[in-house]
């Protein structure tokens, strides 16, 4: 009791570590407030005794009941509980890494052993270089014309080849497929695979981060299976691989206000490849 006010009897995890500078110690009954605060403004005493008591945690009043409790290198008493949500916490860390090492390996052995048909990137990546080219991206004679001059057509029909001549994007990704066949097509593939990878490692993490919150080892648990059977988006280079992750990048950056600029390049992205793929959320 501070000239009649009360010190909370709990804080947010977050203002404890900030406090004693460890995860530990979430629970206590109140702060000894220094003689400096004591005639200080209501409203402000609480904050202000937390802020000096920041450098003298030791002092902190614990709760009466040390039983189960453990004590950390400073001499600080954790809940039981806490140890357990850290060790959830590193589980599912593991998990999410052991996901991105398989959907790498995975990726990599599907690329180069399985002779990948990327043919979702060359439709992309000719239909754009077709308007460079000033003929019609949507007339597949015309697009065969322009692939016949890198891959000759074969003696039996390809499927692979039908469905690089078949162009089924909206007019709103010719901006971003001309933009991509103006480098030479090896140079585009690389940066559409990586586009694809680098947007679905760091959604998934982001995506573990928002679940570690409430339960860290089944978030973990359900990010490593997305990733371990997600190789395939890196074999086939469909559009989905980045447009599915940039919509996720967008949602998170709106609903926690933070690199809103990038969430809304990521959005206008994926709802300019695949706009049934972000519509709903943008409805």
């Amino acid at each position: 009791m501070v000239s009649g006010i009360t010190l909370p009897s709990r804080l947010p995890r977050s203002v404890w570590r900030r406090l004693c500078e460890t995860g530990t110690g979430s629970r206590y009954q109140r702060l000894p407030v220094p003689a400096s605060v004591q005639n200080t403004d209501r409203n402000q005493v609480p904050w202000k005794a937390l802020t000096i008591a920041k450098n003298s945690c030791n002092n902190i009043v614990m709760g009466s009941s040390t039983q189960g409790t453990v004590v950390s290198r400073d001499g600080m008493t954790a809940a039981p509980e806490d140890v357990q949500n850290k060790k959830a916490r590193t589980d599912g860390l593991y998990l999410v890494l052991l996901g991105m090492a398989i959907f790498i390996s995975m990726s990599f052995l599907l690329v180069v052993a399985g002779n990948a048909p990327l043919h979702d990137f060359r439709t992309a990546y000719y239909s754009g270089a077709c308007l460079l080219q000033h003929c019609d991206p949507y007339s597949e004679s015309d697009i065969e014309q322009l692939y016949s001059r890198e891959v000759p057509p074969p003696a039996t029909p390809d499927p692979s080849r039908i469905v690089v001549t078949k162009n089924p994007y909206l007019p709103s990704a010719f901006p971003l497929t001309v933009l991509l066949a103006l480098f030479p097509e090896k140079v585009g593939l690389a940066l559409w695979v990586l586009i694809i990878g680098g947007s679905v490692l760091i959604a998934s993490v982001l995506l573990w981060k928002v679940g570690a919150a409430r339960v860290p080892l089944a978030a973990g648990l359900l990010v490593c299976f997305l990733l371990a059977n997600s190789g395939s988006l890196i074999y086939f280079a469909n559009p989905a691989g980045f447009v599915v992750p940039f919509c996720i990048l967008a949602t998170l950056s709106f609903l926690h206000d933070r690199f809103v600029r990038v969430g809304m390049v990521c959005f206008a992205v994926s709802l300019a490849f695949k706009p049934h793929d972000g519509g709903l959320i943008w409805l």
